[in-house]
């Protein structure tokens, strides 16, 4: 695609309205769909992004801009943070609004996504929702590319029942329901925790990539400020500025970095003090800490060696922190009734049991009081 043609593309969608603001206008309670955004930016300053654009309460709760070699794609979000007491169906999609003799046309989830094709950008849909489908949709959760969704009449089933349900449905594009439920992917979040920690693993791969330091509290109150950035973005009136409801990737990349740069030093021995102390609280032995605190300090060393730093630790880092969250889900959880001691020893055991050969057990166990120094784990549960 030319350059002349995404300047086009680009000039028909600032100049394109969204077809309502009702979600700017009444935010109250959208925190499960900010956290949503939140994951999508942070998407795009990582490895392996997809999006270059976040645009916030524009066109759809959310929209992405993903712009290839030779394509610009557009691509719908609604977001549904419903506590439902069953899996999303058919029926619950094409639900339309209203009382029981007026149901509004237009109205229903199917409806105001299909509407959302009036642009000349290829068009993808996308639902995010807490709670699964049920097998009539499962289909959709799939990437579009799956070749389970490009099997010969596997659309039929969804289309046909909608058809049943609203009708022919057109976009203004012309577009139907076949090319709706081709370009659609239902993605299921889960609970607003469980997105906040998928962020929460992106914002510290942005960190760990970009070679920032910081500790989890640390992490956790530029996070908070990212959720301000998505929420003003949102309440923000598209003919009032809507450049300011478009986080983009550079941008957003740049500031992300200013935030960790700002940040108040945590010097070594700092994280040395904080090792000893959660040590200490778990009920390890003297002998057991000075010996950790040992394994720390020549981890560091090594950590940091041309030799070892610039490619070793990281490929193993997120792997250990990883293996230890799984682990203290397990003891918060209350599935593993041991005492710090003896969490800690099968902490040591995983972590020695997933990298037999590959790391050697005094890096291991380096790391792992390097992660613990740095307030990303601990050996007791609290009470």
């Amino acid at each position: 695609m030319s350059t002349a043609n995404f300047d086009a593309i680009f000039e028909f969608l600032d100049e394109l309205p969204p077809l309502e603001e009702g979600g700017v206008i009444a935010r109250i309670g959208f925190s499960y769909q900010d956290e949503v955004a939140a994951g999508y930016c942070l998407q795009t300053v990582c490895s392996g992004a997809t999006y270059q654009e976040v645009w916030c309460e524009t066109h759809d709760d959310i929209a992405l801009l993903q712009v290839n070699a030779d394509s610009a794609i557009f691509e719908f979000v609604q977001v549904k943070a419903h506590e439902l007491n069953q899996f999303w169906s058919i029926a619950k999609l094409c639900e339309r609004k209203g009382q029981k003799a007026k149901k509004l046309p237009g109205t229903s989830i199917l409806e105001r996504s299909i509407a959302q094709d009036r642009t000349p950008a290829v068009p993808r849909f996308r639902i995010v929702t807490r709670i699964s489908v049920n097998a009539d949709l499962q289909m959709l959760t799939s990437p579009i590319t799956s070749p389970s969704r490009n099997a010969p009449g596997c659309h039929s089933p969804i289309v046909t029942e909608c058809t049943k349900r609203l009708g022919v449905l057109k976009s203004k594009n012309g577009r139907d329901l076949e090319f709706w439920v081709s370009h659609c992917v239902w993605e299921v979040k889960g609970s607003e925790d469980a997105v906040r920690n998928e962020n929460f693993l992106l914002l510290q791969q942005f960190a760990e990539v970009n070679s920032l330091s910081s500790t989890s509290s640390q992490r956790t109150r530029i996070y908070e400020r990212l959720l301000t950035k998505i929420a003003q973005a949102a309440k923000t009136r598209w003919d009032i500025d809507r450049e300011g409801k478009k986080i983009r990737a550079q941008a957003l990349r740049e500031w992300l970095i200013s935030e960790f740069s700002g940040l108040e030093p945590v010097s070594q021995a700092q994280e040395s003090r904080r090792l000893v102390e959660k040590l200490e609280i778990a009920g390890l032995s003297k002998v057991t800490i000075e010996a950790a605190a040992d394994l720390r300090r020549s981890y560091l060393q090594e950590k940091f060696t041309l030799q070892f730093g610039s490619t070793g630790s990281r490929q193993f880092e997120p792997e250990v922190l990883a293996t230890l969250q799984q682990l203290r889900a397990q003891l918060d959880a209350g599935d593993l009734n041991q005492s710090g001691p003896q969490f800690h020893s099968r902490c040591i055991e995983e972590l020695r049991s997933r990298f037999p050969e590959s790391v050697p057990s005094s890096m291991l166990e380096g790391c792992m009081y390097m992660i613990t120094g740095r307030c990303r784990h601990q050996f007791h549960r609290p009470e």
